[in-house]
């Protein structure tokens, strides 16, 4: 961190919350402004405009690139601060934003998994900060984590969905690949140290790249879940060229090896470093 006073602090408290336990509840990260204008850009994201439908889930991504208000959050609210807070790190680049809806009766859920298997970079400097943008609670499909699962070092494999809560398929590495086999978390759950929160529009979870988390459906009968999530990355985090899930994510221009500083993962932190 530089010597600049943030204008979000994050108490030693969530700090050393977020290092046992792999995530941590941020009230009131996106003020209400803030919370209004995110609001406005899910909504435009999450429909094709040409089409009317729904776009995939894996589309919605690298939003900041298009829309001005996602922009904006990105670049010029605490949110880059309080990565850098969390991480403990004097440099903060964006991997990419993601919107999040679910929508009232959704039944499907999101499954239990952990993040960083599907990206195509190395190193544990990365959180995600997930911001809430209506209220939310487990029946409108919150977000639930594995305490302290970040800490295992477990890289699961990459699945695809089916679309009814469960795995269709696994990502198709390389038979030597480094991927850990991913357990029947849900089928576990009652032995399971499992974590949430309730949160006000605005509120945010912070949580490490490793750690294995999910999400039941929208089972609330007029309650929309919208949420905006940016992933940042500390300085010790490298570029790798291999086969990547998310392919909507990787940067041609860099190979393995290759610090993140570039056009698609700006830094966001501090300020005075920005190519």
């Amino acid at each position: 961190m530089t010597g600049t006073e943030p204008r979000y602090r994050v108490s030693e408290e969530r700090l050393a919350a977020f290092e046992s336990d792999g995530a941590v509840h941020l009230p009131s990260v996106a003020d209400a402004g803030w919370a209004t204008r995110l609001r406005a850009a899910i909504d435009r994201t999450a429909v094709d405009p040409a089409t009317g439908v729904a776009r995939a889930y894996f589309d919605r991504v690298r939003v900041w690139e298009s829309d001005p208000d996602c922009r904006g959050f990105c670049f010029e609210s605490p949110i880059a601060e309080i990565a850098a807070q969390l991480m403990r790190a004097d440099k903060v680049n964006m991997l990419y934003d993601q919107v999040f809806v679910k929508e009232p009766g959704t039944a499907a859920p999101t499954p239990w998994h952990n993040d960083l298997p599907y990206w195509p970079i190395r190193g544990t400097e990365v959180v995600t900060l997930w911001v809430a943008l209506d209220p939310v609670t487990l029946e409108t499909g919150g977000l639930e984590f594995i305490r302290g699962s970040h800490r295992s070092g477990k890289r699961y494999r990459p699945f695809n969905a089916d679309g009814a809560g469960g795995v269709a398929s696994h990502f198709a590495g390389d038979r030597a690949d480094d991927y850990d086999d991913l357990p029947d978390f849900e089928a576990a759950r009652a032995g399971l140290d499992i974590v949430s929160w309730d949160l006000e529009a605005g509120d945010a979870i912070a949580f490490h790249a490793l750690t294995v988390h999910g999400a039941r459906g929208n089972r609330h009968p007029a309650r929309r879940r919208r949420g905006y999530a940016i992933r940042m990355t500390g300085p010790g985090v490298r570029y790798h060229a291999g086969r990547a899930q998310n392919q909507f994510i990787v940067n041609p221009g860099l190979k393995t090896g290759d610090p993140l500083d570039s056009l698609q993962y700006p830094v966001l932190y501090p300020a005075a470093a920005r190519a």
